[in-house]
């Protein structure tokens, strides 16, 4: 069987990773990518740039493109915690008279949490709704003493120049809970599982283009037997946004990358990022999108196991957000909407993972191997008693 490894794979590792993940040629095969990975901010920034280089490359008749396309991920806990991916594709394009056009698309979105809430359902529709449920505590995340990022890197190839990178904050909200952020970027596509994740038939995909991350609220207490906890989240993204519709899964390669929809994933894509500048149609790129899964993963002490839990998501609407740190202040013409995440029953933990960035048209369905296990603290201090 064979696995797809994403146009991003630095050419000279493909032997390598023939020997673990096995190979299918990249329909660009002269496109390359770099990673500077660094923290900032006294570590509670991470910054991800990636620069990749495509020569030569036909797009249309009698003309030639030679684009120099620059991203950068953040995963920030400074201020206020937000996640965030921006790109620009510098594209030259060269006539059969030799005269040139330079185009330079600029794109970006973020998703960010400023607050949790306690709130107590009021009107029978499951969710936190503003003005029609009672909000009874507030916990605002701003300014709050996140623990300082640790960047981990998982090699996915033998000379570390494929990869994975992760990295952890959390912070303890006094009368609530304690808050864990963890991120991922990759350079190329990788199997992913965890251990922290409800067992699902598809493999999930971590793609070289977006940013994932798990949410998790461990340790929840309620000031009622009536309360329930939402996250207070907001969407930062230039132009127009529209829902992904769901299309038929192949059963053949049964495989979920960030970006596509169906019942367990919603995906928002930003149409207007593109096309609303000069020649960003024409070219092709891809949509920027935050998707996310339409359920959480409630840790049950009883059994040691991960059981899928519901998750509320409202509709995204207008509200004047303040504090929201950089998470859309380098975002051209960006505009930033409320959404709520609302857990509908008392739980003490649970865990959700959303992504942003763009994209992946570059390869099809299938990945490199690699599998990051991550095991509950919880269960490592019971195996230690154990051994006691």
């Amino acid at each position: 069987m064979k696995y797809i490894l994403s146009l991003v794979v630095l050419i000279a590792v493909l032997s390598l990773a023939l020997a673990d993940f096995g190979y299918i040629k990249p329909k660009i095969p002269e496109c390359k990518r770099k990673l500077e990975v660094k923290t900032e901010n006294n570590k509670h920034t991470l910054k991800v740039k990636s620069e990749m280089e495509c020569e030569n490359i036909s797009i249309l008749n009698r003309t030639k493109t030679e684009t120099y396309s620059k991203s950068e991920f953040t995963a920030n806990v400074d201020k206020v915690p937000y996640f965030k991916f921006k790109s620009s594709s510098g594209v030259e394009i060269k006539t059969a008279g030799d005269k040139k056009v330079d185009v330079d698309i600029k794109v970006g979105a973020a998703f960010g949490i400023d607050r949790v809430i306690e709130y107590e359902e009021k009107n029978g529709v499951d969710g936190y709704q503003a003005g029609n449920d009672t909000l009874v505590n507030t916990w605002k995340l701003r300014d709050l003493s996140f623990t300082q990022f640790i960047i981990n890197k998982t090699d996915v190839s033998a000379d570390g120049a494929s990869a994975v990178y992760s990295v952890e904050s959390s912070v303890v909200i006094p009368k609530c809970c304690t808050l864990r952020i963890t991120a991922y970027v990759t350079t190329d596509n990788v199997e992913y599982s965890s251990k922290k994740l409800v067992t699902r038939a598809v493999k999930q995909i971590l793609t070289p283009t977006s940013m994932k991350t798990e949410i998790a609220l461990e340790g929840i207490t309620y000031s009622k037997t009536t309360t329930r906890v939402a996250l207070g989240s907001f969407v930062v993204f230039r132009g127009k946004s529209s829902i992904k519709g769901i299309k038929t899964r192949n059963i053949l390669a049964d495989v979920e990358k960030p970006e596509d929809a169906s019942n367990d994933q919603k995906v928002v894509n930003f149409d207007s990022d593109i096309v609303d500048q000069a020649l960003g149609q024409l070219l092709g790129l891809p949509k920027q999108f935050f998707s996310f899964q339409t359920f959480t993963n409630y840790y049950n002490k009883n059994t040691n196991g991960i059981l899928r839990k519901t998750l509320v998501a409202s509709d995204m609407m207008d509200e004047d957000i303040q504090d929201i740190g950089d998470a859309k202040n380098d975002i051209e013409k960006a505009v930033a909407k409320r959404m709520w995440f609302s857990v509908p029953e008392q739980l003490d933990n649970f865990n959700w993972d959303p992504t942003v960035g763009s994209e992946d048209t570059t390869t099809t369905s299938s990945a490199s191997r690699i599998t990051i296990m991550f095991v509950p603290l919880i269960l490592v201090i019971a195996s230690l008693l154990f051994l006691l």
